[in-house]
Order: structure tokens, then C-alpha cells, then sequence
């Protein structure tokens, strides 16, 4: 691994090895909650799924809130919403498509 931190112009510093005698991989390392640097394609990789799950787990989580609402009898309104009722479900399901927009 090269440490890039150098300022421009200069050559990097030479590299360290942080995990001397340690014959694990940095992905190894970060799967048995030891410390790693990120730069194991694999990371990278478990990286790109989890944003995947992520998304699919807001939906679903945000198709079960409207489900279990529904069968209470809630429905959504057929109007603009009045944000200044306390709407338990549409606050919910509001904070949960938000959230779903930041990820990548």
C-alpha cells in the first residue's frame, strides 16, 4: 500500500506495513472486527451491496408501515396533506422515502 498523503509535487512516503506478522487480508481483518484499512476490493464490494439492501430494505419497511396502517383503517389522504396534523404514518413514510433518496 502507498500513503498518497505527500503534498503535490513530492514524492509519497514510503509505505507502512500497519498489520506486520498479520497474514489476513484488510477485508478479513474488518469482517472479524479487528482494525483494517479500506482499500480490499472486497470492501469496496460489500460496500456497494449493502447500499443496494439498504434501499430494498427501506421499502420494504416503508410497504409494511402502509400495510399494518391500512389494515387500521388508515387511509392516505386524496388531497394535499395538512403537514400540521400529527399524522403518525404519513410522517413515517415521509421520513423513510427521505431517507432513501440520500443513499448513492
Amino acid at each position: 500500500m502507498t500513503d498518497t498523503s505527500a503534498p503535490h509535487g513530492s514524492s509519497p512516503a514510503p509505505s507502512r506495513d500497519y498489520f506486520a506478522g498479520d497474514p489476513r487480508s484488510n477485508y478479513a481483518r474488518m469482517k472479524a472486527g479487528d482494525f483494517y484499512i479500506s482499500d480490499d476490493p472486497k470492501i469496496f464490494e460489500e460496500q456497494q451491496r449493502a447500499t443496494r439492501l439498504s434501499a430494498m430494505f427501506l421499502a420494504a419497511y416503508a410497504e409494511g408501515v402502509r400495510d399494518a396502517a391500512f389494515k387500521h383503517g388508515w387511509r392516505a389522504p386524496a388531497g394535499p396533506i395538512d403537514w400540521s396534523e400529527n399524522d403518525w404514518v404519513l410522517t413515517r413514510l415521509l421520513a423513510v422515502c427521505s431517507l432513501a433518496r440520500t443513499l448513492p
